[in-house]
């Protein structure tokens, strides 16, 4: 098998959990792999997919919630509030700041607990929370994806017994990018059958960069490619060459 052609089956397999987390059949899915690589938005229009297209069908009325940046520990039990229902999905999209507060990853792990109820506890007096009419205790009953650069089950330090406490409770998906030429070998995948860069040319000249400065690119990734679409023209290697290299 090709590197293309195992890294198509991993996205494939990827999008299979996220329709099985959207139909209700897993409750909790957490996802690793390189940034800007489109673990997102694969994720997202597969959940879209089932919404507008399958959902319905089962007279299933289907809710996505997708957070990303900074979210606290309030925050994150809001956001489970509001997708507590058995048709509803919770996104968090590499939201750093809930991986790293003991308190919000008690709060997931209660969320993503396998027994039959789980039980939401925030016994902190919070203004927002009262005011918002959000009880101290409430079942969850929605389904959560968590998408993160993190490798989860193999991390060191304090966390990491934290981390692998969430990875029991969930199915863990890591898209198996084995270094930067297999990250290379997907930006042109999908850059050259997607047409996101331009046209023939303008993509062509962009990847040959990209590969031609393969260990020198400070961030490999899809969103790299389209800053390079953005100054392509004249000198445009020059000014890549300031800003997109180490």
């Amino acid at each position: 098998m090709s590197t293309l052609e195992r890294l198509k089956a991993q996205f494939n397999v990827m999008e299979d959990i996220v329709g099985k987390v959207a139909s209700g059949n897993l409750r909790g899915l957490i996802i690793t792999g390189p940034a800007g690589i489109g673990k997102t938005f694969n994720v997202l229009k597969t959940l879209k997919d089932y919404q507008l297209y399958v959902a319905p069908l089962a007279g299933i009325q289907a809710e996505i919630e997708v957070c990303a940046g900074h979210m606290t520990t309030v925050g994150l039990v809001q956001a489970l509030w509001r997708n507590r229902q058995e048709a509803n999905t919770l996104v968090l999209d590499d939201i750093d700041t809930v991986l790293d507060t003991l308190d919000a990853i008690n709060i997931l792990k209660a969320a993503l607990d396998t027994g039959s109820q789980r039980h939401v506890s925030y016994m902190t007096q919070n203004a927002a929370l009262r005011k918002a009419g959000i009880p101290q205790h409430f079942n969850f009953n929605g389904a959560i994806i968590l998408i993160t650069n993190q490798d989860m089950e193999n991390c060191k330090g304090k966390m990491a017994p934290h981390f692998k406490a969430l990875v029991s409770r969930c199915f863990y998906f890591d898209l198996g990018f084995e270094g930067r030429e297999d990250c290379m070998t997907w930006i042109q995948h999908v850059s050259e059958t997607t047409g996101m860069l331009g046209d023939a040319k303008k993509t062509s000249d962009i990847l040959r960069y990209m590969r031609r400065n393969l260990k020198d690119i400070r961030e490999l990734s899809l969103r790299t490619a389209v800053k390079l679409s953005s100054i392509y023209g004249k000198g445009w290697k020059e000014v890549a060459d300031f800003t997109v290299l180490t």
